[in-house]
């Protein structure tokens, strides 16, 4: 639990530095070293209409080379919100 936590928030010292700690740009400005990030357009929410369009930004925005193993990292709270995604169908 506590080396889980280092990864994602950690400070770097005597610990890894975590992926939270990392300095973000947007995704379309990444530069080696940062963190590239995707706003979804609603501060702290998803979007009202079709939430679930960011998600595929999200996997499409990892280079295939990456993609293939990539997993998402959220807390249940964030996984319960995105499986009560609805659509039209």
């Amino acid at each position: 639990e506590q080396e889980g936590t280092a990864f994602v928030s950690g400070d770097g010292v005597n610990k890894p530095k975590g992926f939270l700690a990392t300095t973000t740009v947007a995704n379309s400005a990444w530069v080696w070293g940062k963190l590239g990030t995707l706003a979804t357009g609603v501060a702290g929410d998803w979007p009202a209409s079709d939430p679930s369009d960011i998600l595929v930004d999200l996997v499409y925005a990892v280079r295939a080379g990456y993609r293939q193993n990539a997993t998402f990292v959220m807390n249940r709270r964030t996984q319960a919100a995105i499986r009560k995604f609805k659509d039209s169908s």
